[in-house]
């Protein structure tokens, strides 16, 4: 850089914050831009210096946000996600970022339409959530409603037929779409894909925005569906309640399941969407520059813990369900901490004076002391990741931990009965790029054992 060049890139520091994922780095801050689009989603670059951005070592799936900063104060300039990053001289690096609503875009919505009385500054709130965006980063005034209203959100069902009502668990299932209002919902061909089906899952949602009623509704429907499949392939003669049951081997066949289209309306206004909440259907091309990147095919093969690592971490990274993401990155994770070997804690003669602990009682009791200190040389998943995070050098935040932990617990809040705490998308994106990072490192110490 030339003196000129480097007094205007001292400037732009003492002006503005760049941060991705918590990480700041403003430090190596060369050039900028931040473009408000008007009929498009804004988007914005920088150039770093590349041994500021090596200093930083951001995680490129973490959200990233510009502050401008004057007079003492913070005024948010730009907040969204890494889109691109490419060398932008020889030593300086572009990253090119983009509004965090790019994932309405990427996803398939069937249609969207409101009526004539929408609460517009409504509409946008949710949308804005359903893109990912956390409620605290939203301010919209007015926006969501101040109290929760009345909804209704309908689903068209496969693998049902419903000739009448059925009223079952949290929602009802019906034989048409008679009763409901699709007009004003564009295109047509998703009014008709909705309607084509033969039959039709609805519940209602107590929600202060279209985005939380669809939400809510979802899980009421898919739990009724659950429970229709349980009843349906209940396989004894009697019932619990002491009746003969009839059977149909095809009904073990059948899977109720709610199309990815979903009609979600206020009762007492006319805000109302049709659209279908998914995640992309995974149409993007793997460029072989990307994929040349990292050379690891020589550290994996079938069966090794590894390889079933990648496998679950990319279940999880593709998975649209949140249990499944959640389980699928526990199991990730335990799989690329196997084998990991630590100081025994107890010695087996310490071991030996805990199990003639329980000699005097009974063979049920002993037996399960016995199991309980066969467990105890065998670390919790935290202290192992920990000791492998450390020993082997893998970089990592309080960020990526706050990310792990919450994929955890919800993953054992759904595996012991409890109601299920979802992370939010952001959390969930850092999670999945932490492990990515744990499994890469991991098979890079596997192939240079010199490194660790």
């Amino acid at each position: 850089m030339g003196v000129g060049a480097d007094k205007a890139a001292i400037d732009l520091r003492d002006r503005v914050r760049v941060t991705i994922g918590g990480r700041d780095i403003t430090a190596g801050l060369r050039d900028m831009k931040v473009n408000q689009r008007i009929n498009d989603l804004p988007d914005a670059w920088v150039e770093i210096a590349n041994d500021e951005l090596r200093a930083g070592n951001p995680n490129y799936r973490a959200d990233a946000q510009i502050v401008g900063l004057k007079g003492g104060k913070e005024t948010p300039m730009f907040t969204g996600i890494v889109h691109k990053v490419a060398p932008a001289t020889a030593d300086s690096t572009r990253i090119d970022f983009v509004a965090t609503m790019i994932h309405l875009k990427e996803q398939r919505t069937g249609g969207m339409g409101m009526g004539e009385g929408s609460d517009g500054p409504g509409l946008i709130w949710s949308l804005l959530r359903a893109s990912g965006v956390p409620e605290d980063r939203i301010d919209i005034p007015g926006a969501p409603f101040e109290k929760e209203a009345p909804f209704i959100v309908v689903a068209p069902v496969t693998g049902l037929e419903a000739s009448e009502r059925i009223d079952v668990a949290t929602a009802t299932i019906l034989p048409d779409t008679n009763q409901f209002n699709f007009e004003g919902l564009a295109p047509p061909e998703a009014t008709a894909e909705f309607k084509e089906a033969a039959a039709f899952a609805v519940a209602t949602a107590q929600a202060r925005s279209l985005f939380e009623a669809e939400q809510i509704g979802i899980a009421a429907i898919d739990l009724a569906l659950d429970a229709i499949s349980l009843s349906a392939e209940f396989a004894d003669a009697v019932s619990p309640d002491g009746g003969l049951r009839s059977f149909e081997r095809k009904a073990t066949l059948a899977n109720p399941r709610r199309k990815e289209i979903t009609l979600t309306e206020c009762l007492t206004s006319e805000d109302r969407w049709l659209r279908e909440p998914m995640k992309n259907p995974f149409g993007g091309l793997l460029n072989s520059s990307v994929v040349g990147q990292l050379d690891l095919a020589s550290a994996i093969g079938p069966g090794d813990p590894l390889s079933l690592a990648i496998s679950a971490w990319n279940r999880a990274s593709k998975s649209a369900e949140p249990l499944e993401t959640v389980s699928a990155l526990s199991e990730a994770i335990e799989f690329c901490l196997a084998g990991i070997s630590m100081h025994r804690m107890f010695s087996a003669e310490e071991r030996r004076s805990l199990t003639a602990v329980a000699n005097a009682w009974s063979d049920e009791k002993k037996e399960r002391i016995a199991g309980l200190v066969a467990q105890v040389n065998v670390p919790p998943l935290q202290v192992r990741l920990a000791h492998v995070l450390n020993s082997e050098r893998i970089p990592h935040s309080e960020e990526d931990m706050d990310a792990i932990r919450a994929a955890r617990n919800a993953r054992n809040d759904a595996l012991h009965g409890r109601p299920m705490h979802t992370p939010v998308p952001a959390q969930t994106r850092v999670a999945l790029a932490f492990v990515n990072r744990l499994i890469t490192y991991r098979l890079h110490s596997k192939m240079d054992p010199a490194d660790e």
